[in-house]
Order: C-alpha cells, then sequence, then structure tokens
C-alpha cells in the first residue's frame, strides 16, 4: 500500500512539472506570432534606456578552456560562452506572466539590439558555428532577454620569463562596450561571474589557475567613461617536470665531472677525454632546453642556473690543466700532516708497491694523487651544493615565484 501511495506521489510530481514546464516555454507557432507583433516597429539602432537610466547587462563567462601560446609570445586564447542579460520593455509581451519565455536563434539576435561588447586586448576572435551558429535567445515576457554566444578570443598578455621555470603569469582579459558610454549601458558581472566547464582549468605546465573578476572604469574617446569587465588569471607554473626533465640531468652531469679528481692525474688522455666529453653535452643539453624554453628578451632564471653548471664542468677540466703544471709534492701544511699520518696509519698496505687503504673488502689506493685533486675533491662539490642551495632557497621565497 505504502509503495503504491509512493508512485502516485511521484506520478502527480511529474504531471505537474510537465504542465508547468508547457505553461513556461512558449511553442513555436505562438513565438512566431508574438515576435512578428513586438518587432512590427522595432528599431535595434536605439538602445533601450527608460526613465533617463542606462541599461544595465549582467553578464557571465562559462570558461571551457584556456591555453598559453607561449610560442607566440604574449598571448593566450580564451574559449568561453559569454552569457549576458538586460531588459528591453519594448520586446515584452506579458507582463503579468514574467517567467514566460520564448527561445529563438541568432537569426532573431540580428533584429533586436544587443549590446555592442568588444574585447580591447582582443587580437582575434572566432565564432563558433558548427553545425549551426551557437548563439540562443531567451524573450521573457516582462522584457527581460538572455543571450549567450560561444567565442574563441585570441588575447594579449605581456608574459615576463625573467623567474621561469619559477614564474606565475597574470593575464588581464577585457570585456567593454565599444560604443555605449556609461549613460547608455552599464556592465556589471552577475552573482556568479565565472564558470568554469571543470573543477579547475587544465593548462599543460601549470599547476592550477586562479580567477579574480573586477569592475573597473576608463576614460575613452572624447572623454566618455566606459564600464570595463576585468578577468585576471594568475598562472602558476608546475615546477616538477622542470626539475625531473631540465635541472637533475644537469645536476648529474656536473657531478659526473668531479669523477675525474679520482683519476690518476697521470693518465692525460682519460681525464682529458672525459673533461671535454662532459663539456660537449652540457653544452648540448643548454642548447636543447633553451630551444624548448619560451622565448624571451630578458636573461632567465634556467638560463643563470645553466651558466653555473657550464662554469662548473669547465673549472673541472681547467682544474686538470692546473695539476699538469704544477708539482704534485707541492703541497699546504695542513695537507703533509695529514699524509705523514697516513703513512703511520695501520689502515695503509703496500700492494704490488702501490699504497692504499682498506676498507672492509675493498682496496682504495692513495698513492698518484695530486694535492690540487685532493682539495678539488671538497671544494667542487661543497661550492656547489652552496649554489644549489642559494638559487633554489631565493626562488621558494621570492613573492613573485611558485613555491617548490
Amino acid at each position: 500500500m505504502k509503495n503504491h501511495l509512493f508512485l502516485l506521489t511521484i506520478l502527480c510530481l511529474l504531471k505537474e512539472s510537465v504542465h508547468l514546464n508547457n505553461k513556461l516555454a512558449m511553442n513555436l507557432e505562438k513565438a512566431t506570432i508574438i515576435l512578428d507583433k513586438i518587432l512590427k516597429d522595432y528599431r535595434k539602432e536605439v538602445v533601450p534606456i527608460y526613465n533617463n537610466k542606462p541599461v544595465t547587462v549582467k553578464t557571465n563567462l562559462r570558461i571551457n578552456d584556456m591555453v598559453p601560446l607561449e610560442n607566440i609570445p604574449k598571448h593566450f586564447s580564451l574559449h568561453f560562452t559569454l552569457r549576458m542579460t538586460w531588459e528591453d520593455k519594448r520586446l515584452a509581451f506579458d507582463e503579468n506572466t514574467p517567467d514566460l519565455y520564448a527561445a529563438f536563434d541568432e537569426k532573431v539576435s540580428n533584429q533586436i539590439w544587443i549590446p555592442n561588447i568588444y574585447f580591447p586586448l582582443g587580437k582575434k576572435g572566432v565564432f563558433h558555428d558548427t553545425i549551426a551558429p551557437n548563439v540562443f535567445v531567451l524573450i521573457y515576457g516582462n522584457g527581460t532577454i538572455k543571450y549567450s554566444q560561444r567565442l574563441s578570443v585570441l588575447s594579449f598578455c605581456p608574459m615576463t620569463y625573467q623567474y621561469y621555470p619559477f614564474d606565475i603569469q597574470e593575464c588581464l582579459f577585457l570585456i567593454e562596450t565599444f560604443q555605449q558610454s556609461k549613460s547608455y549601458v552599464i556592465l556589471e558581472w552577475m552573482i556568479v561571474p565565472i564558470e568554469k566547464a571543470g573543477e579547475d582549468l587544465f593548462l599543460r605546465d601549470y599547476t592550477h589557475v586562479q580567477i579574480s573578476p573586477n569592475v573597473t572604469e576608463r576614460i575613452g574617446d572624447y572623454n566618455m567613461s566606459f564600464n570595463t569587465l576585468q578577468v585576471k588569471f594568475t598562472l602558476h607554473r608546475d615546477f616538477s617536470p622542470h626539475f625531473l626533465r631540465d635541472y637533475f640531468p644537469c645536476i648529474l652531469t656536473v657531478a659526473l665531472s668531479w669523477v675525474s679528481f679520482f683519476v690518476d692525474y697521470k693518465v692525460t688522455p682519460a681525464r682529458v677525454t672525459f673533461g671535454i666529453t662532459t663539456i660537449l653535452t652540457i653544452v648540448t643539453m643548454s642548447n636543447s632546453i633553451r630551444s624548448t624554453a619560451p622565448s624571451a628578451n630578458t636573461i632567465r632564471s634556467l638560463d643563470y642556473y645553466m651558466m653555473i653548471c657550464m662554469l662548473f664542468v669547465f673549472g673541472a677540466l681547467v682544474e686538470f690543466a692546473i695539476v699538469g703544471i704544477t708539482d704534485p709534492k707541492m703541497s699546504p701544511p695542513w695537507l703533509k700532516q695529514k699524509r705523514e699520518l697516513e703513512k703511520n696509519s695501520k689502515h695503509h698496505l703496500l700492494s704490488s708497491g702501490r699504497k692504499g687503504i682498506a676498507l672492509g673488502p675493498f682496496l682504495f689506493f692513495t698513492d698518484h694523487t695530486h694535492f690540487i685533486d685532493d682539495c678539488s675533491k671538497v671544494a667542487f662539490p661543497s661550492m656547489f651544493l652552496f649554489l644549489n642551495a642559494v638559487y633554489f632557497v631565493y626562488h621558494n621565497i621570492h613573492p613573485q615565484t611558485v613555491n617548490i
């Protein structure tokens, strides 16, 4: 019995819902008759101003996707749906039923007054027309107009890459009326100004996007004041792929150049070949990284890091050149004392005429070493570690960079 009552209640609600929808949504025949009537003496060139008050156009953007075009400097592409709502009493056909509406396509939008919207920073726009023009208009009984159109706009954004790949980019997207000043049209955001197709905009090479709407005012031609709707996109770059792709291989290459400090300084061909190979490797990596990075007129943070790595690799080769022209027995006092202690140590042994240190099953030979190599084994890694700490800490605490 309870199940029957439940089903009966559901059927009643569905019937009432269908009746309500049929009441609010006008059929095509009736909408055509009303449209012919309200457009008989209609002038779309005239702004619908009443009681000397400008038309308030409430605007909303539904952002589908956004693509920063780093291969086209200082531009980004925005794909969105523009929604606008305003009142035009000339199109009212039933004041007593304000929720009653009629839906029309782009042909009707060309016959009524539409706010002359343009995008001040836009360089190129696309009106989507697959399969039909993506425009529709809702005309309500009290004269309220709801307009929706899907667009793609290539907009200007002065991106700066001084801190790349730790950079945070800020791009502005502006919406304004071209010829109607505040005396005619006032642009405002809806209660929900920005909607996104997903939870977050997916952008290649960026972790997330912060969107901040705002309303500003601009003085245009002939000292007329215009309302400007402003959308600020704050793009936070994702550092993790750059570390794995760019920084980590450079660190390994620099560390590889230190292996030559442990090779016998008398083995000249091996050390020279080792040093030249690491230099060519770091130069090739540097050119490859720069070619894939966004073009910039300034030196980027990544460029500074690559120069540091190149200097360390080049320094390892120069170190061997200095080793070759200096006396291996010429050592500072502290190093001479250390060697004297090593000679007296029980860990040293004689094996095939060579000196070494036994650590368990391993035997590390200590003869045929140069005092400059001994110093470089500590100096090069310590200095490189210090510069890396300064480099990454600086970019992590700087207010204009992303947190690592």
